[in-house]
């Protein structure tokens, strides 16, 4: 077995364990850096993993901080073709073979081409926890760092799925009508007259009825219930929240999971009740954990393959929406379409991560998930602001600017900074030769590493120059 561990590529962490290479030493060259591992070599890897390749992979899964169906799993088009891994072992010089790593913007583990792939967050797992808690308006104390490796990853999947349950079971547990047959002194519901010819006459002083009654789909409380022991039995402070949930869920006696049992709560009728919508993602979140629980690569070929990922640059931007929105009550956060050239056959909608809007103010956000180190632009290159970034957020200015019912007064894209914030590099006070707009780089800088302590001390510093820049 050979490990692939802390390999920075593009500032991402990756792991790939289960290999089925032999005694070798290998060169792995990451950017400009080189790391030396004992690898056995029997082939060469080539890989180039989009998301939409991954997602042709049987049990593979793209887990968004929307809305997702299983019968569909939905994703913007444009992002068919984000890189999720590329692994090759080109030779750059004759006498020796570097090994050349890439990842996107996508974190979790799948099982590909007989490896365990595990890509992890690139600003550590205590920020990404404090992004989780906050995107999603959940507070859970659980420490990922200090998980096994193998869990580790695993936290993401149960986190999403308590998460939501708990904001769907204030709604309670779906429900359903059921036909429930009686067959006693007293009528209970409808005479159900083909039992009452065929078994109560003659009349012994019972009588057989039916009744329709609303009830806990038992259904999907087995999967609830499958899926909430696996996380106690991994992660039993993750429950901590959702205690209560998990002992009404074991008071309506769920049954032992069957083969059918996830489909048939999946398909169930009480999911069509606009109240119990949520649950659909609840439900297919336990599908997962169940999934991996029971996983083996080593098993039946039809069981080769799982894994589940996870955009965090949508996870960033949602992570910085929330903060801002909780910051600025006064001010209305949302991410709204703008449409352009509407009456034209090249009609579209522009959409910012961020607009702030108060009275006819407005303020304009991009959130990028990209390390930002203040390198200079020069004749070749925008440095560390990407030159198509740095376009989009100046059309969405000219968007408002070009209304009179709004006053646009400043616009930004927000990094997690390498380096210190300093307003003489990061902030103009002059947008389009106008001095009444601004323009900044910003954004969350953990100096002090990714502690909570210093998480909410970087937020703290970060939304007291948003407010300077938008008095």
């Amino acid at each position: 077995m050979a490990t692939l561990r802390t390999v920075d590529n593009f500032d991402s962490k990756l792991e790939a364990v289960k290999s089925h290479y032999g005694a070798k030493e290998v060169n792995y060259l990451v950017k400009d850096s080189l790391y030396h591992f004992n690898f056995t070599s029997k082939t060469n890897i080539n890989l180039e993993l989009n998301l939409k390749d991954y997602l042709s992979l049987e049990n593979s899964y793209y887990l968004s901080f929307d809305n997702w169906s299983d019968d569909e799993q939905k994703y913007d088009k444009r992002q068919a073709d984000d890189l999720i891994l590329s692994i090759n072992n080109n030779p750059i010089k004759t006498d020796e073979k570097k090994w050349v790593v890439k990842s996107g913007n996508y974190i979790g583990q799948f099982n590909f081409d007989n490896h365990t792939i595990k890509i992890g967050s690139r600003f550590g797992n205590g920020f990404l926890k404090r992004m989780l808690n906050v995107a999603n308006s959940v507070f859970l104390s659980e420490d990922i760092s200090s998980k096994k490796n193998e869990e580790e990853y695993l936290f993401i999947l149960y986190y999403l799925f308590t998460q939501k349950l708990e904001k769907a079971f204030l709604l309670g547990i779906p429900k359903v009508y059921r036909t429930i047959l009686h067959h006693d002194v007293n009528i209970r519901g409808h005479v159900d007259v083909k039992r009452l010819i065929r078994e109560d006459i003659p009349f012994k002083g019972k009588i057989s009825t039916r009744q329709r009654v609303r009830m806990v789909d038992q259904d999907v409380v087995t999967v609830l219930d499958s899926a909430l022991k696996i996380v106690h039995k991994r992660m039993p402070n993750l429950l901590q929240n959702v205690h209560h949930v998990y002992t009404a869920i074991r008071q309506q006696n769920p049954e032992k999971l069957k083969a059918d049992t996830i489909y048939k709560a999946k398909n169930s009728k009480a999911l069509t009740n606009p109240i119990f919508l949520p649950y659909r993602d609840i439900l297919n979140l336990a599908e997962i954990i169940l999934k991996s629980d029971s996983f083996n690569p080593t098993a039946t070929s039809e069981n080769k393959s799982f894994g589940f990922v996870i955009n965090v640059a949508e996870l960033f931007e949602r992570y910085i929406f929330k903060l801002l929105q909780q910051k600025f009550s006064d001010w209305e956060v949302t991410s709204p379409e703008l449409p352009v050239y509407k009456d034209r056959f090249y009609a579209r909608k522009i959409i910012p991560d961020i607009v702030m809007t108060k009275g006819n103010s407005v303020v304009v956000f991009d959130a990028k998930y990209k390390r930002m180190n203040y390198a200079r632009s020069n004749s070749q290159n925008m440095g560390d602001l990407d030159r198509a970034d740095f376009f989009q957020i100046h059309s969405y200015m000219s968007y408002y600017q070009n209304r009179q019912s709004f006053n646009p007064i400043a616009c930004g894209l927000i990094y997690p900074l390498n380096k210190p914030y300093d307003s003489e590099k990061c902030l103009s006070n002059n947008l389009f030769g106008n001095d009444k707009m601004k323009f900044v780089v910003d954004g969350i800088y953990l100096d002090g590493g990714d502690s909570e302590e210093n998480v909410l001390s970087a937020e703290e510093k970060f939304l007291s120059r948003i407010e300077t820049l938008i008095d």
